[in-house]
């Protein structure tokens, strides 16, 4: 163990490597510089609609919540049947093809080898501090910006390079910069902070490719992002061992919106190795920190109602009941306070079935689904296109993500995690968390939704 222990040791201080998916760029990555470059319009959206608070009304319009026991009911273009969309085989067959698209962060971690610490080095200067003023609450100065730039602790990065390996064992931020501190607009509690990327959940693989002079945070490569974490979330394992673990030929897929297990948010989509089937449901290996941050398990039970054994079968029925019980999730930009975004909803609900898919909206016609530019057709066309296309279509916006779910009583009807939006075109409703609407409505600008439709992406 001591040996292990200074084999690591030397690892991190001589640096770690990586090496790029054939035809991907460092500025290709689901990095910061890309959404601040990409995203732009998805941040002054949210922006503007999360600080409305004088311009908004409380918001009157209830989710609607049909009872899915009457949802087999006929839809526009659609019929709800059990009928599978895609077979285990196909989906794994997309996911493959989705891991080779290059320039769509998805990387596949059993393949993931080091290259040079000048490639580690690139990875980690991508994110760069974007231009907010506020900085843990007061005016960012240059003190503050020269401080995080040398909390990477680039010159550990040399030759010759190593990677560690690890399976989150509580849901770790992934922050832009080895910091837990915000970065914000205006200062305000409630601002949303710039210095949050994504969030890495219980169970998923890490590679960590390099480390803080302290070793607090570690900067991992997960399957669709890369970023800092705190390193108290891994548990260390050798590779064999994190492959092992992540492809497990027997597991459970949590199917509830949210499970707390452990003082964990476990979301829709969690996978976890399966130990034991019981009566009431499924005992799972749970994974866990040892005193020197090995990997250990120990076994926690899902219940029946909340998880599956194996991925969902994927039909249009499923797909639906996935949808709605993410109805009333808040919130969270980037999954800040381990809630969900947008994208990070659709993620979730594809999860169950197995699907993966890039993270952030600006990648997310980068990978293995029919898309179908909306952008150039008129308002009829685009819904005429969308009802063609059936259930669970997913629709994209300007830095915004939403699902189809059919003409619900004679009224076209999405789910999407948002945080505000008009009904009627004059008034701002604030509503930070998943909502059912008419794809009737309009923005926070009070542009009509429809006009805004620029991609229909359906997986089939």
């Amino acid at each position: 163990m001591i040996g292990f222990l200074l084999c690591l040791s030397l690892c991190f201080s001589v640096g770690c490597g990586y090496k790029a998916e054939d035809g991907e760029t460092e500025t290709g990555r689901n990095t910061y510089i890309e959404r601040e470059e990409t995203t732009e319009t998805e941040r002054s959206i949210v922006e503007s609609e999360s600080r409305m608070v004088d311009q908004t009304v409380e918001s009157t319009e209830q989710p609607i919540k049909e009872d899915m026991d009457s949802q087999s009911t006929e839809t526009e273009g659609s019929l709800e049947t059990e009928e599978v969309l895609l077979t285990r085989e196909q989906i794994e067959k997309k996911n493959k093809i989705s891991f080779s698209i290059p320039g769509n962060g998805m990387v596949d971690l059993k393949t993931f080898q080091p290259v040079s610490a000048e490639e580690i080095r690139s990875m980690v200067e991508v994110y760069t501090i974007p231009d907010y003023a506020y900085y843990d609450g007061h005016l960012r100065t240059k003190e503050d910006d020269r401080e995080l730039l040398e909390s990477r602790n680039l010159e550990a990065i040399t030759e010759p390079v190593c990677l560690r390996y690890g399976i989150i064992t509580k849901n770790a931020a992934v922050r832009s910069f080895p910091t837990q501190k915000k970065l914000t607009k205006e200062g305000l509690a409630d601002d949303l902070d710039y210095m949050q990327e994504s969030m890495f959940c219980v169970g998923e693989g890490v590679v960590v490719c390099h480390q803080t002079s302290d070793g607090a945070y570690s900067f991992v490569q997960g399957y669709q992002y890369n970023g800092w974490i705190q390193t108290e979330c891994i548990g260390f394992c050798d590779k064999e061992e994190m492959v092992e673990f992540i492809e497990a030929e027997s597991f459970v897929v949590v199917t509830d919106a949210m499970l707390n297990m452990k003082n964990q948010k476990l979301r829709m989509g969690t996978r976890l190795p399966l130990a034991q089937q019981t009566e009431n449901g499924y005992l799972v290996k749970f994974p866990a920190r040892d005193e020197l941050g090995n990997l250990i398990y120990g076994q926690e039970e899902i219940p029946n109602q909340s998880g599956s054994l194996g991925y969902l079968n994927y039909t249009e029925e499923l797909l639906l009941d996935q949808a709605y019980k993410m109805v009333d999730q808040p919130y969270g930009w980037g999954d800040t306070n381990e809630n969900m975004d947008c994208s990070s909803t659709m993620n979730a609900i594809f999860k169950v079935f197995g699907i993966l898919m890039p993270r952030n909206t600006s990648k997310l016609t980068l990978f293995s689904a029919d898309v179908t530019d909306l952008s150039v057709m008129s308002i009829q066309e685009k819904k005429d296109t969308i009802y063609n296309a059936g259930i669970g279509s997913m629709i994209l916006i300007p830095g915004h993500v939403v699902m189809y779910l059919g003409n619900l009583d004679g009224t076209p009807k999405i789910l999407h995690n948002v945080t505000g939006y008009s009904v009627d075109g004059a008034n701002v409703e604030k509503i930070m968390g998943c909502r059912i609407t008419s794809m009737e409505i309009y923005n926070s600008e009070k542009i009509y939704y429809p006009e805004l439709f620029t991609k229909l992406i359906v997986i089939r």
